[in-house]
């Protein structure tokens, strides 16, 4: 099936969906105009202790803990209203599989705080209506533009901690019930994460979303053997219009897997949303800012083989 074919497809799909979206718009929460939602989260970041109250957690890296995080949604605005550390077995079990998606993990991508973070999964959670249901990865970025190559190297030291939850995700759930959802940087963690650990060989999980990847297209490809093997399905959303991945093509002086709209493999789906991405100046964070990209993005996590 030809890229276009999918793109279809996953609009057909996300029409048949439109019941769960208009769920979501309908819930007395959305009325009222607040969402407070409780997000489970996982971090390698490290923790800097504080005289009163919770630990900070710092751009270093650290050991693997669990937390939860709490957020308020109001509109197309969110707020960090507090959050917890909790040991990393409890945050895993406090977990509730949905029956069709089972769970799902979402790591980030560069220049983007804890607080951020938390707020964009919270959000992401409500849009794909995975509440309970979704974990967040945060690594320890720097929330510094200047500073991408300094979270690239943060990023290939956070494989191991990334494996690690995956494992504990597949020991929980199973692993043919885990699905993982990564945003650009982030992208290129799992594929490397993914392509060499050992500690996850012979594990296959579910659905592998790769939303805006600035991953090198060849590199991707020549992943994907493994990735294959891995994952029962990939799907790569990408826009032509991403003005990051396009800043970070100038960076890398090569095209990015995310903007390359011309790149299709029959081994993987390819949802182009470049004519739904509008608004937002870097047209970067669409499948958290735009819900028609939201809907699309739960299609194919609730596709079938």
């Amino acid at each position: 099936m030809t890229k276009t074919g999918l793109h279809l497809a996953a609009i057909t799909a996300a029409t048949a969906l439109s019941g769960c979206a208009l769920a979501y718009d309908r819930s007395p929460a959305h009325e009222a105009g607040t969402i407070f939602a409780k997000l489970p989260f996982v971090t390698n970041r490290s923790v800097e202790p504080r005289e009163r109250g919770q630990g900070r957690l710092t751009t270093r890296t650290g050991e693997l803990r669990g937390g939860s995080c709490a957020v308020e949604i109001r509109g197309d605005k969110s707020k960090l209203l507090s959050y917890e550390l909790r040991p990393l077995e409890d945050t895993v079990s406090s977990l509730d599989a949905d029956p069709e998606t089972g769970v799902t993990v979402y790591i980030h991508g560069f220049n983007e705080p804890f607080s951020k973070n938390c707020r964009y999964a919270a959000v992401l959670a409500e849009r794909l209506v995975l509440r309970d249901s979704l974990l967040l990865f945060s690594w320890p970025t720097n929330n510094k533009v200047v500073t991408y190559g300094t979270d690239v190297r943060k990023m290939r030291a956070t494989h191991d901690s990334l494996a690690q939850i995956l494992g504990l995700l597949a020991a929980q759930f199973g692993s043919t019930n885990v699905n993982v959802i990564a945003h650009s940087l982030g992208s290129r963690g799992v594929v490397d994460t993914i392509f060499g650990n050992d500690s996850i060989r012979g594990l296959r999980f579910r659905k592998l979303v790769l939303v805006a990847p600035d991953v090198d297209p060849e590199h991707f490809e020549a992943s994907l053997p493994t990735l294959q093997r891995h994952f029962s399905d990939i799907t790569v959303f990408i826009a032509g219009n991403d003005r990051a991945l396009s800043l970070s093509q100038i960076l890398h002086r090569e095209r990015r897997l995310g903007n390359a709209t011309e790149w299709q493999t029959p081994d993987v789906r390819v949802v182009d949303v470049t004519t739904l991405n509008e608004g937002h100046f870097f047209r970067h964070m669409y499948h958290v800012r735009n819900p028609q990209i939201a809907t699309l993005l739960r299609a194919s996590l609730l596709d079938r083989e």
